[in-house]
């Protein structure tokens, strides 16, 4: 909305969207005169029930951006929450902020062994001139010996701890018994 000028104060308009091709809803807003507070008007429909018609006032925030001009932020209408945010999310029957709807981000979703697994493909990617994610043992060119060999020192520790990690979690789920 920010980046199509539609939080101008006193702009009021309607957003519609689809799933599939098909149009799936749609929401009416309308932006304060003083540009403090967005109204969202629209109807939901929970679980095959009736449609009930939802009107509420999202606080807006303009903060300074360090070269100029200003960014617009809106406030979680959750009252116990009121973050800043600069998305909301459907969720049920309102637009909440991203730690309200309990939504990740997909670098928080993987557990110990996708994290060491991410870390040690970034390492090579940059370290490696024919990198294809899985081997690569060819020096970047451009790239100090000195570097490439502190980076690569790096790559082989997430190796070993990656590893170290599946051979334990293999252990407990096969047994102590069976020869790995």
């Amino acid at each position: 909305m920010r980046k199509h000028c539609l939080l101008q104060p006193g702009y009021s308009s309607s957003l519609h969207w689809t799933c599939r091709g098909e149009p799936s809803g749609h929401i009416r807003y309308t932006v304060a005169q003083d540009a403090s507070a967005l109204t969202l008007d629209y109807k939901v429909q929970l679980y095959g029930g009736d449609w009930e018609p939802m009107k509420y006032t999202v606080p807006l925030e303009a903060l300074p951006c360090r070269y100029g001009g200003e960014r617009q932020y809106f406030h979680c209408p959750n009252r116990q929450c009121a973050r800043r945010c600069e998305v909301l999310y459907s969720y049920g029957q309102y637009f909440l902020c991203r730690h309200c709807c309990g939504y990740l981000y997909p670098s928080q979703k993987g557990d110990r062994l996708d994290k060491l697994l991410e870390a040690k493909r970034k390492i090579g990617a940059r370290i490696f001139e024919d990198w294809d994610g899985v081997d690569g043992w060819c020096k970047r060119k451009g790239m100090h010996w000195r570097t490439f060999e502190g980076q690569f020192r790096r790559y082989r520790q997430l190796e070993d701890a990656w590893q170290g990690e599946f051979y334990h979690r293999a252990r407990g789920l096969l047994g102590e018994g069976v020869r790995l």
